[in-house]
């Protein structure tokens, strides 16, 4: 299964992670780095709120899923709600309880409220917990039709991630 909020286990991470993108990974060094944001939210560029019960997120621009669709705001609410229904049965829905609200600032900017101070903001669209969904494709399959579609990964996976080609490994001497 390619839907890495319904994934029954690490094989289905793994294999979504090549189809979906979050708004940020952490690297080998434990770094955050920006995959379909813009910039990472701190204190210092207004991103992170100093009572630490909200981030905001500049998306980057320009982002299209394969079919053409681009990706914005909408797509990140959307995530939001889709795992959040609880009809959903999604195993991401965990990292998603302390948020009281995502709001569209623009097309390329949400703000995400938390219940209370939250020094994980991050968790929410990293990794394979935040791949964000396109809420064009799957806007019909919330809740109880959520299993319905598997996957859209030839269809709308964010552009950049498409694989056009297979190059065999190399191995190296020693």
């Amino acid at each position: 299964m390619l839907n890495p909020h319904l994934a029954s286990g690490t094989k289905d991470d793994d294999a979504s992670r090549v189809v979906y993108e979050p708004l940020c990974i952490f690297d080998g060094a434990e770094k955050l780095i920006p995959v379909l944001s813009a910039e990472l939210p701190t204190v210092e560029n207004g991103g992170l709120a100093a009572d630490g019960r909200s981030v905001t997120w500049k998306l980057k621009q320009g982002v299209k899923w394969s079919d053409g669709q681009p990706f914005t705001a909408e797509d990140v609410i959307f995530t939001w709600r889709y795992v959040t229904a609880p009809q959903t049965g999604a195993i991401t829905a965990g990292v998603c309880q302390n948020i009281a609200a995502i709001d569209k600032v623009d097309d390329y900017t949400v703000k995400i409220s938390f219940t209370a101070v939250t020094p994980g903001w991050y968790t929410v669209f990293s990794a394979t917990n935040g791949c964000v969904v396109p809420k064009h494709a799957f806007s019909d399959f919330k809740g109880t039709k959520a299993k319905m579609r598997r996957s859209i990964a030839r269809r709308s996976a964010p552009a950049p991630t498409r694989c056009r080609a297979s190059v065999p490994a190399t191995r190296s001497p020693g």
